[in-house]
């Protein structure tokens, strides 16, 4: 029996950064971090040297406001939304505090654990700025999934957030400058983001029964019919179809095993209830199984794009596992974590 090399050009690199407004665009390529959004509206310098406006009793201490037009919204055809600066200390040359506020019938917003959607009202608290590193089961990491929001102190402290990129940019540019007196604050986040069958799976719980390496045990899956050597990025690995019928692939640095159930493109994507992003982080993910192990996922963008050539080119060795495309959308928790939508 030969031993064939696979020569595969890895399908996914990275995981993308989520910025900028795709509405109307076609889908970038694969894992292409895009371009942020200019700012789409008065430059910081200039609406802050604005002179004070009084429009009305409530608002004696605004600065300046700055408008954003949603254009087609999530929720309305047209509105606009705005940030209202304020001045609490006497001092213009100073912002102590932020306020983001929607027309009347302008843009919803989602209330936490609610299923209806109120006008935007609430003050700014933060710029949450998340690093996710993306990991599957077997803790190894295919990237950083950059993601950055703001906060809002809404009515009833119902944790509403802000996703749109111009709005998240021009409070960051604000938030650095020297008008900032406590009015928002920036966090950064670096958390892991796990994808597989357990999102609290310990990775030594897979490789470990009784103590002993559990891939060290011997199984009995028949004579080998065809077998396949691939380098990707990430590892060496070597793809065995037994006359079982299972098709095992065993990572070379670690000894980690699994018989392969499915090759999944998981199409994870955000979904905010003031934004929504059509660009995509697809990730090769691979489900594996193994006696006494039970099931998990890795993520191997080389190792996924090796087993969708192998199903094409081999039909009798692609019936041993599916091939799907799944499309994950995800909205995000107060503090900054990750969840399904």
């Amino acid at each position: 029996m030969a031993i064939r090399p696979i020569s595969v050009s890895n399908y996914y690199n990275s995981v993308p950064h989520f910025e900028g407004d795709k509405r109307g665009k076609k889908k970038t390529p694969p894992l292409k971090s895009s371009s942020s959004m200019p700012l789409a509206a008065i430059p910081l310098a200039t609406f802050l040297a604005m002179s004070p406006l009084n429009s009305s009793a409530q608002d004696k201490n605004l600065v300046s406001s700055q408008g954003f037009d949603f254009g087609k919204g999530f929720y309305e055809e047209k509105d606009s939304l705005h940030l209202k600066y304020y001045d609490l200390n006497g001092d213009n040359a100073d912002i102590e505090n932020i306020r983001a506020e929607s027309n009347e019938t302008g843009i919803k917003l989602a209330v936490k654990d609610e299923l209806n959607f109120r006008d935007i009202y609430g003050d700014v608290k933060s710029i949450n700025k998340c690093n996710y590193n993306v990991v599957g089961d077997d803790g190894v990491s295919v990237g950083t999934w950059a993601v950055s929001y703001v906060t809002l102190n809404g009515q009833k402290g119902s944790g509403q957030y802000l996703m749109r990129p111009e709005i998240v940019n021009a409070l960051e540019e604000f938030a650095n400058s020297d008008k900032n007196n406590g009015a928002v604050e920036i966090n950064n986040f670096d958390k892991n983001l796990q994808i597989g069958y357990s999102s609290v799976r310990n990775p030594s719980n897979i490789r470990k029964l009784n103590g002993e390496y559990i891939f060290n045990t011997q199984q009995n899956f028949g004579e080998k019919l065809e077998e396949f050597n691939l380098e990707t990025s990430i590892d060496k690995y070597n793809l065995t179809l037994y006359e079982s019928g299972d098709f095992v692939v065993e990572r070379l640095s670690d000894g980690f095993k699994g018989i392969v159930e499915k090759a999944r493109e998981l199409d994870v994507q955000i979904i905010s209830p003031d934004y929504y992003n059509d660009e995509q982080a697809q990730i090769g993910c691979i489900d594996l199984k193994w006696p006494n192990a039970g099931k998990y996922t890795i993520l191997e963008p080389g190792l996924y794009s090796a087993l969708l050539q192998i199903k094409e080119e081999y039909p009798k060795i692609g019936k041993a596992y599916e091939t799907t495309v799944e499309t994950y959308p995800v909205t995000l928790t107060d503090d900054g974590y990750m969840f399904k939508y």
